[in-house]
């Protein structure tokens, strides 16, 4: 279990950290592949943090910026696999993180979009 809560930094009720514990656990994921995982999260968060950290110095905001990659990837798993958690791991096994992270992030700016629509309409 030590495996997952490196890559979800003790996020374990997230849907990514479920996928990998079972994934582990039934052999459909290997260890090698959890490491893989680890170095794809760290480049994914190495990014945000210096496209989006204003202050490199804050802890806080670069821990930020690592949670949101971490629940971009989330999303775009769930989403990916509708939450169904043996197709999931399979997904994992033949993808790299960063296409969970890209379609994660494009549903966050479809739902943020939706929510500026409404606004509009609303006020309007």
């Amino acid at each position: 279990m030590s495996n997952v809560s490196d890559i979800t930094e003790h996020e374990s009720r997230l849907f990514l950290a479920k996928v990998i514990s079972h994934g582990v656990d039934t052999d459909e994921i290997s260890l090698e592949r959890v490491e893989e995982m680890k170095q794809e999260v760290a480049e994914i968060s190495h990014k945000l943090v210096t496209i989006k950290a204003d202050d490199f110095s804050s802890n806080f905001e670069i821990k930020h910026h690592v949670r949101t990659g971490i629940e971009m990837i989330n999303l775009g798993l769930e989403h990916g696999s509708q939450r169904d958690i043996a197709r999931a791991a399979r997904l994992l096994n033949k993808n790299h993180l960063v296409k969970f992270f890209q379609i994660g992030n494009s549903l966050k700016k479809e739902s943020h979009n939706e929510i500026l629509g409404s606004e509009e309409t609303f006020l309007g």
